[in-house]
């Protein structure tokens, strides 16, 4: 079953889930770059250049699955969230793409999806 609900509505449960499930990260200072890690020494995303890369598979997967976003979803959403939680001028979120042996293109996640 398919749930359909208003962008706004959506927008409002996706920065509940960060905030409960990535809201206490810890950065990690390197040259040039601050890495962001979790309880579990999970890296979530990196910091550089004003720039942000979602680095954790499992975040992707459920951003782009679970609530469906897309591109300019990222910083839409993403985007805002960061800057208020963790204090940090974002001018982009990127994500990192992986090439999908069924149909040849990359993909936001692991897996084949149908963008």
């Amino acid at each position: 079953m398919k749930l359909i609900i208003t962008e706004s509505r959506r927008d409002g449960a996706v920065i509940k889930w960060l905030d409960k499930k990535y809201g206490k990260l810890t950065p990690r200072k390197g040259i040039g770059y601050e890495d962001y890690f979790d309880e579990k020494g999970n890296n979530i995303f990196s910091y550089s250049y004003g720039d942000i890369t979602i680095v954790s598979p499992d975040l992707q997967y459920d951003l782009f699955n679970m609530f469906g976003l897309k591109r300019y979803d990222l910083n839409q959403i993403v985007k805002p969230w960061v800057e208020e939680t963790y204090g940090i001028n974002v001018d982009l979120v990127q994500y990192t793409t992986w090439h999908c042996n069924n149909c040849g293109m990359y993909h936001p996640t692991k897996y084949h999806i149908i963008e």
